[in-house]
Formats: structure tokens, sequence, C-alpha cells
């Protein structure tokens, strides 16, 4: 009689930590989905990062030569303006 309410005992322990174990396995699960998740989602970051980097990096280099640009036209300027007071001077 004894022995048979231990074993009923041990049953039902054995069922409860069974559940407990497969409770925590779906927790493990979903852990690890969402570890996935962030993975992917670093990821796709990062590479929204580098693509802003490179477009920075080509503002840089369209600015310069932008400068570079106004920097000829200014001196062109200066030259054509001294042309034009010679040749105002000759007149």
């Amino acid at each position: 009689k004894k022995s048979h309410e231990s074993e009923k005992r041990l049953i039902k322990k054995c069922r409860e930590l069974n559940q407990e174990i497969v409770a925590n396995a779906a927790k493990v699960q979903t852990a690890l989905k969402l570890s996935q998740e962030d993975q992917n989602t670093i990821a796709s970051l990062k590479k929204e990062i580098e693509k802003a980097w490179k477009m920075v990096d080509t503002a840089h280099e369209k600015e310069g030569r932008a400068k570079e640009t106004i920097n000829q036209l200014k001196l062109e300027i200066q030259n054509l303006s001294r042309l034009v007071e010679q040749g105002a001077g000759l007149s």
C-alpha cells in the first residue's frame, strides 16, 4: 500500500517535471527564434550603415569637386575681368 502511494507520487512528480521541461523547451525555442531575428536585424542595420557611409563619402567627393570648379571659375572671372579692363583701357 505504502509503495503504491510512493509510486503514485513519483509518477505525479515525473509528469510535473515533464511539463516543466516541455514549457522550458518552448521558452528556449522562442529565445532562439528571437535571437536569430535580432541577428538578422543587426546584419540589416550594418548594411544600412555601410550604405549611409558610402553616401557620405560620395557627398564629400562631390563637394570637393564642386569647390574645385568654383575656384576655377573664380580664376576665370578674374582673368576675364582683367582682359575687359585692359580692353577698356585700349579704346
